[in-house]
C-alpha cells in the first residue's frame, strides 16, 4: 500500500515537473511611466473643496512571465500635485503587480490582453526636503491600488530575446484623501518597455 502511495506520488511531480517545463518562462526587467489622476469631494463641517490629485512617475522593474501570468516587481519616482491646494510634492513607490494574460501569435510577436492587479506602496512623501505626511491626518494615504487591464506583446528580435511593450489603464480601489472625503475616484494609464529573455 506504501508502494502504491510512494508511485502516484513520484507520477504526480512527474507530471508537474513536465508540465511545469511545458510553459513558456521568461523573465527581464525594463522601465516605465505612469500619469495618475485622483478626484475627491470633502466636507469639512465649514466648507466643501474638490481637490484633484495628478502625478507623473518613471519607474525601474522586473518581470517574471509564465506564459498565462505575469508578475512584476520595481520602484518608481516622481511628483504630484492637489489642486487648489499644494504642489511640488516628491514621492516614491514600491510598486507590485500581477496579470493573467492570454497570447495570441502574429508573426515575430505575442500579443496578448492583461486584466489583473497594480498595487503601489508609498515609502517616501516628502515637500521642500520635510516628510509632507506629518502634516495630514492620520487618515491620508499616499498608497495607491488599482485595478488594471490593457495590452502586452512581445517581439522576438533573436531566438530568446524579446523586446515587451505594454499599455495599462486602472481604476483606483483604495481612498486617499482621509475621513473628511466624500468621494474619491482614481484612475492610471501606464505605458512600459521591457527586454525579456525565454528561459
Amino acid at each position: 500500500m506504501k508502494q502504491k502511495r510512494l508511485v502516484s506520488m513520484l507520477l504526480v511531480a512527474a507530471l508537474c515537473t513536465t508540465s511545469l517545463f511545458a510553459i513558456d518562462l521568461s523573465v527581464g526587467g525594463g522601465i516605465d511611466f505612469t500619469h495618475a489622476t485622483k478626484k475627491a469631494e470633502i466636507d469639512t463641517g465649514w466648507f466643501k473643496v474638490s481637490p484633484k490629485a495628478t502625478g507623473n512617475f518613471f519607474g525601474v522593474k522586473c518581470f517574471f512571465d509564465a506564459q498565462y501570468v505575469l508578475g512584476t516587481l520595481g520602484f518608481s519616482f516622481g511628483s504630484s500635485e492637489v489642486t487648489p491646494l499644494v504642489s511640488g510634492i516628491n514621492m516614491s513607490y514600491f510598486n507590485m503587480a500581477f496579470f493573467g494574460k492570454y497570447s495570441f501569435t502574429v508573426g515575430i510577436a505575442k500579443i496578448y490582453p492583461l486584466f489583473g492587479f497594480d498595487l503601489n506602496f508609498n515609502i517616501s512623501c516628502k515637500k521642500d526636503g520635510e516628510n509632507y505626511k506629518e502634516n495630514l491626518d492620520s487618515s491620508y494615504n499616499f498608497h495607491r491600488h488599482y485595478v488594471a487591464f490593457g495590452v502586452g506583446s512581445d517581439v522576438y528580435v533573436k531566438e530568446r530575446l524579446f523586446l515587451k511593450p505594454s499599455l495599462l489603464l486602472g481604476f483606483q480601489m483604495n481612498k486617499n484623501m482621509g475621513s473628511a472625503a466624500t468621494k474619491e475616484s482614481g484612475f492610471m494609464f501606464n505605458l512600459g518597455f521591457s527586454v525579456g529573455y525565454k528561459l
